[in-house]
């Protein structure tokens, strides 16, 4: 039954982002990318955390998102090399001002979406946890222009393959 509702609404709100469609149906954000019929949303398990991580704190700068049910805090910057101490996956760099700790044994699910945003083509890398809920977001940088990086979009496509290799 939660499929079918959720499918119904996806056809009728094709360009809704997931996180509004899964508050409107009260479903996890999860539940709303499993529904999605669409080749450009891949699901790995949470076990490819740590090659993500090292992968992504490569690419430069990027957009990191949090939300909760109040906020959603976005930073463009580039994700430093993290440190594994006391159960969390450490974020901390001079080089950069993300920092932060996370729960990387709560990470249960990774997907690789590749799906407009606001008209322009748009890459992220989504981290899910044991609940279901969105850990956190990592979007490919922009141009000037407002055009994903290109140098960004082939190691996303890179690292996506190897996840599911």
């Amino acid at each position: 039954m939660q499929t079918e509702k959720i499918t119904d609404y996806l056809s009728k709100n094709q360009n809704v982002p997931t996180l509004f469609a899964a508050r409107e149906l009260g479903v996890s954000e999860r539940e709303i990318l499993r529904n999605i019929d669409d080749d450009g949303i891949t699901e790995v398990s949470g076990s490819f955390f740590d090659s993500a991580m090292k992968e992504i704190a490569g690419w430069g700068a990027v957009t990191v998102i949090v939300t909760n049910d109040s906020a959603i805090i976005e930073m463009k910057t580039s994700v430093p090399v993290g440190q594994y101490a006391r159960g969390f996956f450490n974020l901390h760099s001079d080089e950069s001002p993300l920092g932060g700790h996370i729960s990387f044994e709560e990470i249960e699910s990774i997907f690789f979406v590749s799906r407009p945003f606001m008209g322009k083509e748009s890459h992220s890398v989504q981290f899910f946890d044991k609940n279901g809920k969105c850990s956190f977001k990592v979007y490919l940088g922009r141009d000037a222009c407002g055009k994903v990086l290109e140098c960004q979009k082939a190691d996303f496509i890179k690292l996506k393959k190897r996840c599911m290799a």
